[in-house]
C-alpha cells in the first residue's frame, strides 16, 4: 500500500504519494518489561506526521528525527519476543519486523570484590537474576558512567571497574540507565597504592621465608594477592602500609618480582627479591675444642652472608664474624663433651652435610 495526502485548492484536489515505510534496525533491542525504553529505528521513508510503532499489536506514537531515523517509547509488555514495525497513520505498516525482546527486571544480590583501587581496572564478579546476553547490558558503580558487562549466565556477570573518587557506592546492572536495578549492593574505592620495598631483600632458595611489602595505602586486606614471579604467596598479615607474605621455594637462584595485585584485578605493583643459593659448610679449624668454650673456631664454606653471621653448633646458637664469603669466625659457648654438627645459622639456611667438632 501507498499513503495520501490531499489539499484542497480553488479548483483542484491535489494528492501527496509516500512509499512505505520500512524499519532495518533497532537500538537498543532489549527492554523491561515495564516499558519505558527509548528504541531508535533505523530505515527509509519517515516522512510526514502520524508516525507510529507498533510492538506486536501495540501502537505508541513514534517521533521522527529524520527520513531515516525515529524514536519510540516502549510500551509495558509481557516477557518474551516482540515483532517492532512501523506505521504511517495505523495504515501503510512496514512489512519488515525487527525483534525486540522484554527481559523482566535484573537483580543484583553480591559483587566480589567488595573493595578496590580508585585507579580503576578491578574485575568484579556480579551474582543476580534476571541477566540478560545482550550487547547493552552493563553495570553501572555510583553515578557515574555504565560500564560494558560480560553476560556469564542468567544469574551472572562480569564487569571491570573505571576510575572514581574515594567512596562507598551501589553496583547495578541493567540495559539502558533509568531502568537498572536498584539492589544498593556495595562496592568501595580506596585510595591508590603503590609498593616501595621488600625485607628482608634477599632470601635463600629453600622458601618458606616470610617477608614483609612496604608502599602506600595498603589497605585492601583480604582484596590483595601476593605474588613471587609466577607463583602466588600466602599472605599471613596486613595492615595500612604493609603485607606480610610467606614466599614459596623457588627453582634455583636469581631475582624475581615480588608484586602485590588487587583480586579481580590485572593491575600490580612490584619490586625485586633476591632469591640466593644456601650456605654450605666445608670445614671448621680446628676440629675440636674444650668443654668450657672459649675456643676460637674458624668455619669455613661457600654462600656466607653477612646479615646471617652465626654458628650453631647442635642446638646452641653464638655470634660470628663474618669475613668473607667463605669464611666466618666464632668462639663456641660451652658444651657437653660430645660431636656436633656445624651450622652457620639456623638449620633452613644450610645445606650439606656441614662439618663435625668433637667436644672434650
Amino acid at each position: 500500500g501507498v499513503s495520501a495526502d490531499y489539499s484542497l485548492t480553488d479548483d483542484s484536489v491535489v494528492y501527496l504519494f509516500q512509499k512505505p515505510a520500512e524499519v532495518h534496525a533497532a537500538v537498543p533491542r532489549t527492554g523491561l518489561t515495564s516499558g519505558g525504553t527509548s528504541v531508535w529505528l533505523a530505515g527509509d521513508n519517515f516522512l510526514g506526521g502520524n508516525l507510529e510503532c507498533i510492538f506486536e499489536d501495540t501502537v505508541v506514537v513514534g517521533t521522527m528525527t529524520s527520513s531515516v531515523l525515529m524514536v519510540c517509547e516502549s510500551p509495558a509488555q509481557s516477557a518474551g519476543d516482540a515483532g517492532l514495525q512501523v506505521s504511517h497513520s495505523h495504515s501503510s505498516i512496514s512489512k519488515e519486523r525487527v525483534a525486540f525482546t522484554y527481559t523482566m527486571s535484573m537483580s543484583v544480590d553480591t559483587v566480589d570484590p567488595q573493595v578496590g583501587s580508585e585507579d580503576g581496572g578491578v574485575m568484579l564478579s556480579i551474582t543476580g537474576d534476571h541477566f540478560y546476553d545482550t550487547k547493552e547490558l552493563g553495570c553501572a558503580l555510583g553515578t557515574t558512567a555504565p560500564v560494558p558487562g560480560q553476560w556469564v549466565s542468567r544469574e551472572s556477570v562480569v564487569c571491570v571497574s573505571s576510575a572514581h573518587r574515594q567512596e562507598t557506592v551501589g553496583v547495578e546492572v541493567g540495559l539502558d540507565r533509568p531502568h537498572y536495578s536498584s539492589n544498593g549492593v556495595g562496592f568501595e574505592f580506596l585510595a591508590g597504592w603503590e609498593v616501595h620495598s621488600v625485607v628482608p631483600s634477599s632470601v635463600r632458595v629453600a622458601g618458606g621465608y616470610q617477608v614483609t611489602v612496604h608502599g602506600s595505602a595498603l589497605q585492601l586486606g583480604d582484596a590483595m594477592r601476593c605474588m613471587v614471579g609466577t607463583a602466588e604467596a600466602t599472605v599471613t598479615a596486613g595492615d595500612s602500609g604493609k603485607v606480610v607474605c610467606r614466599v614459596p621455594q623457588p627453582g634455583g637462584a636469581g631475582f624475581v618480582a615480588v608484586s602485590l595485585a588487587e583480586q579481580g584485578s590485572e593491575r600490580s605493583s612490584a619490586v625485586t627479591l633476591e632469591y640466593q643459593e644456601m650456605a654450605v659448610v666445608h670445614g671448621v679449624v680446628p676440629a675440636a675444642g674444650w668443654v668450657h668454650g672459649g675456643t676460637p673456631l674458624w668455619v669455613r664454606g661457600s654462600n656466607f652472608r653477612e646479615e646471617e653471621a652465626w654458628c650453631v653448633l647442635g642446638a646452641s646458637q653464638t655470634e660470628a664474624t663474618w669475613v668473607s664469603s667463605a669464611l666466618k669466625a666464632c668462639e663456641p659457648a660451652p658444651q657437653v663433651a660430645g660431636a656436633y654438627l656445624v651450622d652457620t645459622s639456623m638449620g633452613i639456611h644450610y645445606a650439606g652435610e656441614g662439618a663435625m667438632y668433637s667436644v672434650s
